[in-house]
This record gives C-alpha cells, structure tokens and sequence, in this order.
C-alpha cells in the first residue's frame, strides 16, 4: 500500500508539472504567433532602400510628385505609393494604409530594381483630401503581399515653381571625354531654364573643375518632352591658359527628372564631336 501510494503520488506530480510546461509553451507559441500577425511590416530598409519624390509640375493635384523608388530584390507583386501630411507621417502604419480606399494610392510595378511612378492626378492623401500647395509630404511605398513598408521619404512640398528647377548630376562624353562627372543647378520658369554648369569630375558635386565658382552657364529651352534648345557658356579662365567654349545641341525628357542631349561644340582643346549629355535630377 505505502509503495503503491508513493508511485501514484509521483506520478501526480509529474502529470502536473507536464500540464504546467505545456501551459508555458502554448503560452509562448501564442506570442509568437501573435507577433507574426502583428502591425509590424517586414524590415523595409532592407528591401526597398530609397524612396525619394520629386515636386516635377504646376498642375495643382498629386500628379505634380513624381516619385524614385529602389530596391533591393526584385519584387513581382504590385507596390502601393501613398502620400501623408508630414504631420500626420506618424499615422501611416502597414494596418492603416492597407485599410485605405483606392483613392489614396498610385498603383506601381517594379520592372526592375529602380523604378519611377508618377502619382494618378485624383489620388488624396491618407487624411483623404486633395494634395495641396506648400504643403509638407512624405512619400510611403506599401507591398501587401510582401509584407513590406518602406520608412517615410525625404519632405516633399509642392509649389508652383518650374518643372526642371533642382540640382542634376550626370555624364558628358564626345570625341575627347568618355563619361566625364557633371553635375548643373537649373532653375527657371515656363520653357526656359538656365544655371551654373560645374566639370565635377572626381570631385565634390557642384565644384569647378578649375578653382571659379562655375565653369559657365547653360540654357535649355524645351517643348513638351523636347529640348529644342540647349546651350553651353564653358569659362574656365584658369584651364590651358583660358578655355573658354561654344556648345550647343538639342535632346529630349527620357523622364520628369532626366534630360539627354546630343551636342557639338569647340573650345581651347579643339572640336567636340558626336556629343551626348545625360543629366539626372537628384533633388
């Protein structure tokens, strides 16, 4: 009897202590599956790497923001581009903006890791109302499949200022120079805009190349998606004993934020031929 009552005893307390830790564990595996359905999207940063917006028109709606998105992997499933109030940034969570109508985000494929999408005129921010001027935004990329939302862009705030104005950074080549480092500033107003032009090449963007404050001035004058006018000032009073130079050619808008010209022109160091300049804006 006493061995008997000891083995039952034993086992009691053993189915007891089995019940506690299988408690425990379901109590766990219950966190942590609570926490895989949290609020929480994946790591963006590691996936989509930079979101940065663009003010590109003076058409008053949010088809004035033209927005640069890269990425990481490739991503077949369809991205979402919402635009928030920079005072409401706090407010775009993955639960909140996957509850938002169709009216509060562009529609965006990834076609490859780079990839630009211009916001449909009707969209309204993730407040619901109609972007509006001098207003402080942020840009949010949202992929539902994926379970990824990107960290808030850089500010942007739509004004009526010219379409091309911003800083550009790009590549010269000709007869004489294989993507040589450029870089311009470009402000102006309606078809005409013009800024210091700087042969950054190896150096600080926006330097001379020659120890001036620019090595000249351009002008590029365009209609439509066409430049039908581009010309380049070179002054580089320090280069062989003074350079200055003549260029000129016409090109096109491969998209809201990059210009390409073919041109020709002569200078110190004789005739530049077969001349092509690409320039892509960078803010």
């Amino acid at each position: 009897m006493g061995i008997n009552y000891i083995i039952r005893e034993n086992f009691t307390q053993m189915n007891i202590k089995k019940n506690i830790n299988l408690a425990a564990l379901f109590m766990i595996m219950g966190i942590l599956i609570s926490s895989c359905g949290s609020d929480d999207p994946k790591p963006s940063s590691l996936i989509i790497t930079k979101v940065t917006p663009f003010d590109v028109g003076n058409n008053f709606d949010a088809s004035d923001i033209f927005v640069r998105t890269a990425l990481s992997e490739a991503i077949g499933s369809p991205f979402k581009i919402f635009i928030a109030k920079a005072t409401s940034s706090s407010e775009a969570t993955f639960k909140n903006l996957s509850g938002l109508s169709s009216e509060s985000y562009t529609i965006a494929e990834a076609s490859s890791l780079r990839f630009d999408t211009k916001l449909q005129a009707n969209q309204l921010d993730t407040d619901g109302n109609a972007i509006e001027q001098s207003v402080d935004y942020q840009i949010f990329i949202l992929n539902e499949e994926e379970g990824v939302l990107s960290l808030p862009s850089d500010i942007v705030s739509p004004r009526d200022v010219g379409i091309l104005s911003g800083k550009y950074r790009g590549t010269w080549d000709d007869n004489i120079y294989t993507s040589f480092g450029i870089t311009a500033v470009i402000s102006g107003s309606g078809n005409t805009f013009s800024g210091p032009f700087y042969y950054s090449n190896g150096l600080p963007d926006f330097t001379s190349c020659c120890g001036t404050a620019d090595d000249g001035r351009i002008i590029v004058k365009i209609d439509g998606e066409s430049i039908t006018e581009f010309i380049y000032n070179q002054d580089l009073p320090t280069f062989m004993g003074g350079c200055p130079g003549l260029y000129d050619g016409t090109g096109s808008l491969k998209d809201a934020i990059t210009l390409l010209v073919n041109f020709s022109g002569e200078d110190c160091e004789g005739p530049h031929t077969g001349g092509r300049i690409e320039l892509e804006r960078i803010e």
